[in-house]
């Protein structure tokens, strides 16, 4: 029987992180992905990282080599699940380099992904144009169509 777990992360990886005794940790909570999406990710803990969530999930001297481990960008491999990425220029919150790092080590690697930017639309909008609703954003139809064509969803 396939697996159909899909992995739908969104901004900070915080939720994910547990602190004990400033020793950070990470919780699996889905078996390995078939399909990936994410929506404004902060995929690396290098240079274009969102610094809050690098300090809340590592504490504020985390190795070198806990910072190249967790920079997803940096572990990607031929069996990396293929992958949805959107994000917005205009985020402020987390910087698009995080997605489009994430598309150039998936296409080195020769991963299959979608990679939408999009100039409109702030940090954590969800379905709508903003925390405070409004109209439906594209990249809900574009991941959609995606789904579809990865037979995820009909």
């Amino acid at each position: 029987m396939p697996r159909r777990s899909p992995l739908w992360p969104e901004g900070a990886p915080g939720a994910l992180g547990e602190k004990d005794d400033d020793k950070p940790t990470l919780t699996a909570f889905l078996p390995a992905p078939e399909k990936a999406t994410g929506a404004a990710i902060v995929i690396s803990m290098g240079p274009n990282t969102h610094g809050g969530s690098r300090k809340n999930l590592l504490g504020d001297t985390p190795s070198p080599e806990l910072l190249e481990l967790l920079s997803n960008e940096k572990q990607v491999t031929r069996e990396t699940p293929p992958c949805f990425i959107w994000h917005t220029w205009e985020d402020s919150g987390v910087k698009v380099e995080n997605s489009l790092d994430f598309a150039t080590a998936l296409r080195k690697n020769g991963a299959p992904f979608d990679l939408h930017i999009y100039q409109k639309g702030g940090h954590g909008m969800g379905l709508g144009g903003g925390r405070a609703g409004g109209e439906q954003h594209p990249w809900a139809a574009d991941c959609l169509f995606w789904l579809q064509a990865q037979g995820f969803a009909k």
